[in-house]
């Protein structure tokens, strides 16, 4: 059964705050971000903001919250369009626990195409929201770009994804090279034509590391088995409180998550849904004894994400601003 589209969920960081970076991020929650609900991310733009110009960054995931546990492959992060406000956004890869004291590397960003192209075109011109762009470069060689348009008619869209050869700054335009033909011909006049550098993950999912036993005579084989639904960034310890018996805790769940046994299958129950992780009974061997201990972590199925909201000096005021960010992939 492959990985379905409503299975995709964007989650919430731990912590937000505009003004102590390193309260602001974390690890992924188990709330979802509803999409097109006011402020369901960022905060609304004070009149002092405007004037002055402002930034907020947020952290988000992207959730492989699927009932299998296959990997999600291929996988494609972007902004599909540009904010209809006089704000902007770029979009920032993260790591699972980073806060935004933190965040570092390039941004990737979206444009409107410029002019009319053929299907054998090998270069475009894209007019991105602001003159900042060119110091912040969020296209670049060696990025995969994707071209899109949606027609004012409705429905007809194409999307191609390109390889970018070169890329020249002059202030908001980029004039950009491509390694190959773009295979798709594209004309404003007939739609909006987006151009976005996107953010690739070959594969997305749960996993566990190779566990550590502390232990005279105790062992276990392989590894355990990450849940793509419910595992989380989490450090685990088994101690064991007996030669069958032992405790599960976590370094910020604390103690006594659960107990279980060697006798049996364990899998705790998270209860946001799925699972922590899983390991069989049959993966335990040799003599355990109280006192014994079994370390591990889990990393959960999902992409760490940042947005950085840029407001600039002067900008004005619009009730229905907003962001939207696309994800595709593949699952077999």
């Amino acid at each position: 059964m492959p990985i379905s589209g409503n299975e995709l969920i964007f989650r919430r960081a731990a912590l937000a705050s505009d003004t102590t970076p390193a309260q602001n991020g974390g690890r992924m929650t188990a709330s979802a971000v509803t999409s097109a609900i006011k402020n369901n991310l960022f905060p609304d733009v004070t009149q002092a903001q405007r004037l002055a110009g402002a930034e907020h960054f947020r952290k988000l995931f992207l959730h492989v919250a699927s009932a299998i546990d296959a990997p999600l492959l291929d996988a494609r992060v972007f902004l599909e369009d540009v904010t209809p406000g006089d704000d902007y956004v770029l979009l920032y890869a993260g790591s699972h626990s980073d806060t935004q004291d933190a965040v570092i590397g390039r941004s990737y960003g979206v444009g409107r195409l410029v002019g009319a192209v053929a299907a054998d075109a090998v270069a475009l011109v894209v007019d991105f929201e602001h003159a900042e762009f060119a110091s912040w470069r969020p296209v670049r060689a060696g990025d995969s770009l994707r071209v899109a348009n949606m027609p004012a008619t409705g429905g007809g869209g194409h999307e191609v994804l390109a390889t970018v050869d070169a890329v020249v700054w002059a202030g908001r335009q980029a004039s950009i090279t491509l390694t190959g033909e773009l295979g798709q011909a594209f004309d404003p006049a007939a739609g909006a034509v987006t151009v976005a550098s996107v953010l690739a993950h070959a594969s997305v999912q749960a996993v566990a590391t190779v566990p550590v036993a502390t232990s005279a005579a105790g062992t276990v084989a392989g590894v355990p088995a990450g849940s793509n639904r419910g595992s989380i960034l989490q450090a685990w310890t088994l101690t064991f409180t007996s030669a069958t018996v032992f405790r599960l805790d976590g370094d910020t769940l604390g103690a006594n998550v659960a107990t279980g046994s060697i006798a049996a299958d364990f899998a705790q129950a998270n209860p946001a849904g799925g699972t922590y992780f899983s390991l069989p009974a049959s993966a335990w061997g040799g003599a355990w004894a109280a006192g014994d201990t079994l370390t591990f972590s889990t990393t959960p199925a999902a992409i760490p994400l940042w947005l950085r909201r840029v407001v600039p000096a002067g900008a004005g005021s619009l009730a229905g601003d907003g962001v939207a960010v696309g994800v595709q992939g593949e699952s077999a």
